[in-house]
């Protein structure tokens, strides 16, 4: 390229020279990569440190650098080289620029209405794909509304100086005929056609030697014209092109830029108010509003409303815009409601915008009356999706192959998933935005194709929950919860598809066989409420699919501490296991209501249970199996004070578990150890046990075995007065606990945490953490477990010896007031608390 005129060109050809990329120069400098952005595109001028900063960077020679810091900082918005000292105006191919560019060059590209927000990033990315000289197409793809026109638009401007024969827009919404491409591009260029040549030679001829950027715009209705574009660079090696298109050219050497949504405000966790503003969306939703509004403004009262409209909107800058506008008629609340049929309420677009920008609805439309019948059709399908799936997933239930796939992919109604975000191995996922699923679900039910289609999309989703049951008491437990999890809203869609429907068996073996799941994500509620639901649905169901979903939700409902809704339906399961001969199945039954038992506090009966599972386990040669059950009668033994013979079981059990390498099973064994060797006063010991369960817990990603394994941990370390050490660990495990709503180890938690309290010399602390366990167990009924009464009464009695009995029954007074959130504040917050209730 000629050199240009101005020290944001120069500084950019420079730049490009020594391969350096505007990040590199930003981190030379000590500035923002928008900073050198706006450097180049001559919106600012440098200050003096940075021009100095920016002249050893770019190897400047130390006689020039005062020239040229001068030059820098005195170079206004289009200033010319001439208006730079002499010294600069004399310099050589590698210093600085000699020369004007021409004020003859043609340039078409539209004046934009409004200024571009929140495409920084994209705008320097797509500056530096053009510059490289490898680059000869560069195509801006994306689904309908995400901007592809407006990004290309502000790209070329920034860029109008950077060819010396200018710029070409040839806007193609209106061509429908690829025929017409070489017609549109000669209007376009203002070239005449010759009788003596073809247009494509005439157009060739005129562009041979030119050094051009040619914006092409919405080049998707003609993209099989796309040869035209191939004979152009074939002979102009100095043309450049710029495309945007929902669907790629598929040109060799054609460089691809997926343009993406906005970017987002995490609602988990929402940053600063200040912060929020300046995220893609947000800015946009609020610049737009306010041209519907003059007086709307962005309020920390507000704030988490507007960020949840932008994520509903999935960061589109069309339906933002749309939204936006709407604000006149609807309030923030009112919006949001009605933004849960989006393609209804996204309408009304600027007149002078083009119909496709209308609404919503009209820019998807557009997209899918380019397909072919077949594509319309697999793309109706794949509208059954709630979340990313697979394409094992989309051939399965859309009766598609790789090929298909690709050719929804292509008009860019269909998006693959961040390189990180991947299942199974590495398996690509693919998702539809809000918006375009919306409108795929509409086509589906005018088609009278949604119940085929929900039909073969829940049996898929059974068969993979059905594939994970086995998998989640293994090894590559962590993987297949994430896979679970991934896949949930699919699961969760599947599941009330078919009790609306009448699958009912379906839907009893998918709650039945996902109960693990919840058990080792801590979803106790969710997982009994789909089970109670699928239960309750009908009276003519498969009595092993209804002992298998009794079985799981019994298990779930102990670890709730609703023992006697356990037992019921335990036994339930056993009595229908018994008819039945499954000895495996109802080895387990009863080894889960051997823990309600142990729970109730009945170890007789507990013992009775493990010992008749255990009994069927050994029949069946299941050596896993037995070694599970006797860790359970172990615990019974421990609770007995039968220290020794439990220990001995222990030990025996990790060591089967260590053999056949069932890493969940080795985890609960050696939990079970650090349990015993704490009771046992082996602090150390328990203590390891514990360290090494955590790592393992986490590895599995076991929420719940994490939240015992981070509880024996805390325990310990305060028996070996590692306060600060405790606090962190049973900190963390009452927070696992609370997210899964298990209220019998939040007490124990609360318990253990007032005694870290009470020995770090933290007494009101103490107190009002031990009156907010009371009111817990009170209201759960529960007592302090019988292991741990000794400890309890113990540390009590340290604790009301360090207050006088007033501060002691006003701190106790306190804690006992307080909610499960003002519990959970206290217990996450480690700081001491005076007798008034003052942080120290």
């Amino acid at each position: 390229m000629k050199t240009t005129s101005t020290f944001g060109q120069w500084l950019k050809q420079r730049r490009h020279e020594l391969d350096l990329t505007q990040d590199a120069i930003a981190a030379s400098v000590g500035c923002s990569t928008d900073t050198v952005y706006k450097i180049e595109a001559g919106l600012r001028r440098p200050s003096r440190q940075v021009a100095e900063l920016l002249a050893e960077c770019l190897h400047v020679s130390p006689e020039e650098r005062p020239a040229f810091v001068q030059w820098a900082r005195g170079a206004s918005r289009g200033a010319s080289i001439e208006q730079a000292p002499d010294a600069i105006e004399k310099g050589s191919s590698d210093g600085f620029p000699v020369g004007t560019a021409s004020t003859m060059r043609p340039n078409t590209l539209p004046v934009a209405p409004t200024h571009l927000i929140g495409r920084e990033q994209e705008i320097a990315r797509l500056r530096d794909l053009l510059w490289h000289n490898k680059t000869r197409i560069l195509t801006l793809v994306g689904p309908p509304g995400i901007g592809k026109t407006r990004l290309a638009q502000e790209l070329a401007a920034t860029l109008q100086d950077d060819f010396k024969d200018g710029m070409v827009y040839v806007p193609l919404v209106s061509v429908q005929d690829p025929e017409l491409l070489p017609a549109t591009l000669a209007a376009g260029l203002g070239i005449k056609e010759s009788s003596s040549h073809s247009l494509i030679e005439t157009l060739q001829d005129n562009l041979r030697d030119k050094q051009m950027l040619l914006v092409l715009d919405n080049f998707e209705q003609i993209a099989e014209a796309a040869g035209v574009v191939t004979s152009l660079l074939s002979v102009a090696r100095q043309l450049k092109v710029l495309v945007t298109s929902r669907t790629p050219l598929h040109l060799r050497g054609e460089k691809l830029l997926s343009v993406p949504p906005l970017a987002l405000p995490d609602l988990h966790h929402m940053p600063a108010y200040d912060d929020l503003a300046e995220i893609g969306a947000v800015a946009l939703f609020v610049e737009r509003a306010r041209d519907a509004q003059d007086n709307f403004e962005l309020t920390p009262e507000n704030a988490s409303l507007v960020a949840a409209i932008c994520n509903q909107l999935d960061g589109l800058p069309l339906a933002i815009e749309l939204a936006a506008a709407k604000i006149r008629l609807l309030s923030l609340p009112q919006l949001l409601t009605r933004l849960e049929h989006k393609l209804a309420i996204l309408t009304g677009g600027p007149r002078d915008a083009p119909m496709h920008q209308q609404t919503l609805r009209q820019s998807i439309e557009s997209s899918y009356t380019l397909m072919t019948s077949d594509a319309q059709k697999l793309f109706r399908q794949l509208g059954i999706f709630l979340g990313p799936f697979t394409l094992e997933a989309a051939e399965e239930i859309a009766d598609t192959d790789i090929e298909g796939l690709e050719a929804v992919l292509d008009q860019s109604l269909l998006r693959r998933q961040a390189d990180d975000a991947t299942i199974n191995d590495g398996e690509v996922l693919f998702s539809m935005l809000a918006s375009i699923r919306e409108y795929a679900r509409e086509k589906l039910d005018r088609q009278g194709e949604t119940d085929s289609t929900a039909l073969k999309h829940a049996r898929y989703y059974l068969k993979l929950v059905l594939a994970a049951e086995p998998e989640l008491s293994t090894a590559n437990q962590k993987l297949w919860v994430h896979r679970l999890a991934a896949s949930y809203a699919d699961i969760r869609a599947a599941f009330n598809w078919s009790l609306k429907n009448g699958e009912i068996a379906l839907a009893l073996h998918m709650a039945g066989a996902l109960w693990r799941y919840w058990y080792v994500t801590g979803e106790f509620s969710e997982g009994r409420r789909w089970l109670e639901l699928a239960l309750g649905s009908g009276n003519d169901q498969s009595p092993e699919l209804r002992a298998l979903a009794l079985h799981g939700t019994g298990t779930l409902a102990e670890r709730q501490n609703d023992l006697a809704a356990a037992e019921s339906y335990l036994l339930e399961s056993i009595a229908i296991r018994q008819q039945s001969g499954n000895k495996h199945d109802l080895a387990n039954t009863l080894n889960s209501i051997g823990t309600v038992y142990y729970s109730q506090g009945s170890t007789e009966k507990a013992e009775a249970a493990y010992r008749e599972a255990l009994a069927l386990h050994e029949e069946l040669g299941e050596k896993e199996d037995m070694a599970r059950i006797q860790g359970n009668l172990a615990m019974v033994y421990y609770s007995r004070g039968e220290y020794e013979r439990a220990s001995a079981i222990l030990e025996e059990t990790l060591a089967i578990r260590r053999e056949v390498r069932f890493q969940v099973h080795i985890a609960s064994a050696l939990n079970n150890l650090a349990l015993l060797t704490l009771l046992m006063g082996d602090y150390e010991r328990s203590l390891a046990y514990s360290v090494d369960a955590v790592a393992l817990d986490f590895e599995l990603g076991d929420q719940m075995g994490r939240a015992f394994s981070l509880g024996n941990l805390g325990h310990a370390a305060r028996r070996l007065g590692q306060y600060e050490r405790a606090q962190t660990a049973l900190a963390e495990s009452f927070l696992l606990f609370s997210n899964m709503g298990d209220k019998r180890n939040q007490a124990a938690s609360l318990l253990r945490l007032a005694a870290v309290a009470a020995w770090s010399g933290k007494p009101a602390r103490a107190a009002r953490l031990y009156g907010a366990a009371e009111t817990v167990r009170e209201a759960e009924g529960m007592e302090v477990d019988t292991a741990e009464l000794a400890d309890y009464q113990e540390s009590l009695a340290l604790t009301r010896g360090k207050l006088s009995e007033v501060e002691f029954n006003a701190a106790w007074s306190v804690g006992r007031a307080m909610n499960i959130n003002e519990a959970m504040a206290l217990a996450l917050d480690g700081r001491d608390i005076d007798a008034h209730g003052r942080r120290a």
